[in-house]
């Protein structure tokens, strides 16, 4: 390869660029922050975008947190008064919009605080209907809550305005227990997960590499070498990732045990290669040259078929799918095109002598290899009809599949915010808003009307059936608007002939004459009465089960206002539209992958037969593992989704490599040697990067974040069902290739070079 001495003969040029390189890119680094706000999952839908953008310009948007209130000190003299400081204190809080509960609802209408019979007090909250509606108590009072409103996203420090709000619980007296809920806790929750990842697991993992470089190859020098050369590769990227601005979230923090372990296994068999070669070369350079032209071929194709199967998410409207996808093909570009250019320079750098010895693990490796491959190719029937069978059940377990979309299934059972937020949801609250945006349009002309709009006593009264009717859903657990404020003051004076217009009239104008209720009154309605808001609370949950309960919602609201547009809007509707994203994206990338890696392969091969025999040791990794998630009850989710095309890039990796061998061997050897060969050579490297990746992979494992953990662990799983494949499959797929196929391998004119 003359590129190749071209790199060697400006060795110290080479390592001197790539070092300043990375220096210059290490301050990107410091520049990742990391960010699972609703926003940042959000489909580039132009129309649900809209829809949320016009919610927030006329009522400031659904984002919301809920503090939980239990115990009995809560209906007290002593809790009361706590209650009543709390609510005030907690509106001066940074990115707090407004604050609704028991105290500013009611204390209007008590002439003094706190209520001088807390016991009656508490049974007449219980008892009024907009208390309920909006989840300030629940049925028996056992639970209060208190609602606060927040500022645009971009105006709130959402992580601080959590630790503040914990600041003034800790404030609360004896008999009161407190906790915190809402989409801003759950982002807080991510945030926590993935600081615990990247602070604690990931350094577990580089320790874990080295400790198993260091067992296998048993020299510091080749382990310490093999690591540097990653964390040139992790640097350049992850720094270029700070600098072009883009953040860690709960689908792109894949891409760090990603990068770094494909990174890895593909040096360790480019190293395991030169080690054997180095007692049979004059210099360390020419063991480096004719480790090259025999691992340049695979390494490449290697690198354009992982490319293509990571890079395929970039195609996805998601925009944290699609940065995994771009900067993943970008980091796998990179690392392929500094394994031609910088690690070359770096293998030199080892002495030939102690390079060349083969530690027990390397003679076992080809010990064993030269074996499984004479056996299976000796026993072709037991093999493929044992795998025939295995993929048969896992075909049927894949059937089995379940779609998991709820976002507190992210999170063990065990975790806290997901115990809280389900026990407040099982005391028939909720903390997960949603919106349906009625607007009043001529009946004529179509356009918005403002005259007689949602602040006309009539239409009022509409709005409180619709809520009332919207209540009746078992998935709504609150649904509140203006018609619930006026039919609240409706109720609080009893008069006769208060179903009169004139009277009705009047008490608009006493709403909108109050301050505090004329607050309220906006936070549902628009200044002119074009648009009205109907929040609905809901529990966290599918979009399988929710898109029921929202379809239902815009249909009543449609009956009861026919004259009006309906629009459903709010954060958790857009994230569970991106979940469907996520899903159809699998197939996407998966058939993307597909097609490409066959047209590779027809290239490379050119031999129809030839590829769809070798497709079936790369495909057996996905169907085993999808089957397992069946039978298992794996949930496909927002990261498992990713397994299927990352386990088909990981598996075509090795399955390069022994064909790269196999196209050498075979034309001298035949095809049922030349495979025993390729494995007595390829066995050590395909053993050890099949560690390297189970391991990595699995550590992933002992993440927080449940997506996170799945993935790793599942892919772990399918690297150890494609080392099978690669160590019983191909020999026995391979040894009955016909001559005439493996003539075509003869080095000729056609024949690629290295």
């Amino acid at each position: 390869m003359n590129f190749i001495d071209r790199f060697l003969a400006r060795r110290r040029s080479v390592l001197a660029l790539s070092l300043g390189f990375a220096l210059a890119m290490a301050p990107g680094l410091l520049r990742i922050q990391h960010d699972n706000a609703p926003e940042v999952f959000f489909v580039r839908d132009a129309q649900a975008l809209q829809q949320q953008a016009l919610l927030r310009e006329h009522f400031g948007g659904d984002r919301a947190m809920r503090v939980v209130l239990r115990g009995a000190g809560l209906w007290t003299a002593a809790g009361l008064t706590w209650l009543k400081d709390l609510e005030l204190r907690a509106v001066e809080l940074p990115g707090v919009a407004r604050v609704d509960g028991v105290y500013t609802y009611h204390r209007y209408l008590e002439i003094e605080w706190p209520p001088p019979d807390p016991a009656a007090f508490r049974k007449r909250v219980t008892g009024d209907a907009l208390d309920r509606a909006v989840g300030w108590v629940n049925a028996d009072g056992d639970v209060a809550t208190v609602l606060l409103t927040l500022h645009d996203p971009a105006a709130a420090d959402e992580a601080g305005l959590v630790d503040a709000l914990h600041d003034l619980l800790a404030t609360a007296p004896d008999g009161i227990d407190t906790a915190v809920a809402g989409i801003p806790v759950v982002q807080r929750a991510m945030d926590d997960s993935l600081r615990q990842f990247v602070m604690r697991l990931f350094p577990l993992l580089v320790l874990a590499a080295l400790l198993l470089l260091l067992l296998t190859l048993r020299r510091l020098a080749d382990a310490l070498l093999l690591l540097g050369f990653v964390a040139l590769v992790q640097i350049i990227t992850f720094g270029a990732m700070g600098y072009a601005g883009v953040n860690i979230n709960m689908v792109t923090i894949v891409l760090v045990p990603l990068l770094f372990v494909i990174t890895l296994a593909t040096a360790v068999h480019i190293l395991v290669r030169y080690r054997s070669l180095a007692t049979e070369s004059r210099s360390p350079d020419d063991a480096v040259r004719r480790t090259y032209n025999e691992k340049g071929w695979p390494v490449l194709w290697t690198g354009v078929t992982t490319c293509v199967a990571l890079g395929s998410f970039a195609t996805s409207p998601n925009p944290p799918l699609s940065n995994l996808g771009l900067w993943s093909a970008l980091g796998i570009a990179l690392m392929t095109a500094m394994a031609f250019a910088v690690y070359p320079v770096l293998l030199v750098q080892l002495k030939s002598e102690a390079a060349a010895s083969d530690t027990w693990f390397e003679r076992l490796g080809k010990q064993y290899g030269e074996r499984w491959a004479q056996w299976a190719s000796g026993a072709r029937g037991v093999v493929l009809g044992a795998a025939a069978l295995i993929v048969a059940l896992s075909l049927w377990g894949a059937t089995r599949l379940d779609i998991e979309t709820n976002v507190l299934s992210y999170f063990y059972s065990d975790h806290p915010m997901r115990v809280e937020l389900e026990a407040l949801e099982r005391d028939g609250l909720a903390a997960i808003p949603a919106a349906l945006v009625v607007t009043h349009r001529d009946a004529a002309t179509g356009k918005v009307k403002h005259e007689d709009g949602f602040r006309d006593p009539r239409a009022l009264t509409r709005l409180f059936e619709l809520t009332t009717a919207l209540r009746e859903d078992p998935l709504v657990h609150g649904a509140v608007g203006a018609g619930d404020l006026f039919a609240s003051i409706k109720d609080a004076v009893i008069i006769e002939g208060g179903e009169d217009y004139g009277f009705q009239v009047l008490l608009v104008g006493m709403l909108q004459g109050d301050a505090e209720t004329a607050r309220r009154l906006d936070a549902f309605v628009t200044p002119d009465g074009a648009r009205a808001r109907i929040m609905l609370l809901t529990p966290m949950r599918s979009f399988a089960e929710l898109d029921a309960t929202y379809a239902q919602a815009v249909a009543i609201a449609r009956e009861k206002f026919p004259e009006a547009t309906v629009q459903l809007a709010g954060q958790y509707p857009l994230v569970l539209g991106a979940q469907r994203t996520l899903l159809r994206t699998m197939f996407i990338s998966v058939t993307v992958t597909l097609l490409c890696i066959v047209a590779i392969f027809a290239v490379l091969l050119r031999s129809a037969r030839m590829t769809l025999l070798i497709l079936a040791p790369n495909l057996w990794p996905l169907i085993v593992v999808l089957g397992a998630m069946g039978w298992f009850h794996v949930a496909i989710n927002g990261s498992t989704v990713m397994v299927a095309a990352v386990v088909l890039g990981l598996a075509v990796d090795d399955t390069l490599h022994s064909l790269g061998y196999f196209r050498r061997l075979a034309p001298e050897l035949g095809a049922r040697e030349g495979v025993i060969a390729t494995l007595q050579r390829a066995a050590p490297a395909h053993v050890l990067t099949a560690l390297i990746l189970a391991v990595g992979f699995a550590l992933c494992g002992l993440a927080e974040f449940v997506p996170v953990a799945s993935f790793g662990l599942l892919t772990a799983v399918a690297v150890t069902v494609a080392l099978i494949g690669d160590l019983l499959l191909i020999p026995a797929l391979l040894a009955a290739v016909p001559a005439k196929v493996v003539d075509r391998f003869a080095p000729g004119p056609r024949a690629p070079s290295g």
